[in-house]
């Protein structure tokens, strides 16, 4: 087994030990439900410098399929847009491909999400691209980079339990979530899901 899939492995058997099934938690309010889980695994020695990233990706899987948001892709490629996995896509029919770029913290690593995101633009030029963390005070530096312009690939920076989260999954929810177009818009991806017709 590679160290990806073991730390992934871990992570999943961390979650599943505070979550055993995604009703078993009775919190509706995204964020508040992400602080919950995240502050339980904290507690527990599972969660390693090199388990955080993967459980921090299971998590916010966790809370879009809660919330209906599906399907998504998980660790996919755009095509024409090489060299770069995307952590989760969503595909709607407003904007095409929604990206959230997950660190559970930021430090020099929103530059390679920046260089992504601005990859992805060239190509989707209506997409977004939010970059999803668990680090408010470098959040509020990222996010000051990006009104002053330094930044433009990333749209927005999202604290995972504050309302600034709340407020991405409810644009969310708002757009119309398609599977990829015909011409096959995401390649090798992990696909979460199917929506149920209302």
């Amino acid at each position: 087994m590679s160290e990806s899939s073991s730390h992934s492995s871990l992570s999943a058997q961390l979650l599943l030990s505070i979550q055993p099934s995604l009703e078993t938690v009775k919190i509706n309010q995204p964020s508040k439900y992400v602080d919950f889980i995240w502050n339980k695994a904290e507690k527990d020695d599972r969660l390693t410098r090199d388990v955080r990233g993967k459980f921090f990706e299971l998590l916010i899987a966790s809370c879009l399929i809660k919330n209906g948001i599906l399907p998504f892709f998980w660790q996919a490629q755009l095509e024409f847009v090489p060299l770069a996995n995307f952590d989760l896509v969503i595909y709607t029919e407003e904007r095409g491909p929604i990206v959230l770029s997950l660190k559970t913290s930021i430090r020099e690593r929103y530059k390679q999400a920046e260089f992504e995101a601005q990859a992805m633009k060239y190509v989707h030029r209506r997409a977004k691209n939010f970059l999803v963390t668990m680090e408010r005070n470098e959040a509020v530096s990222l996010k000051a980079k990006i009104d002053s312009g330094v930044l433009n690939g990333i749209d927005s920076v999202v604290v995972a339990n504050e309302k600034s989260f709340d407020e991405l999954i409810e644009l969310l929810k708002s757009l119309s979530i398609v599977d990829t177009p015909v011409f096959s818009a995401i390649k090798n991806p992990q696909k979460i899901g199917f929506r149920q017709e209302k």
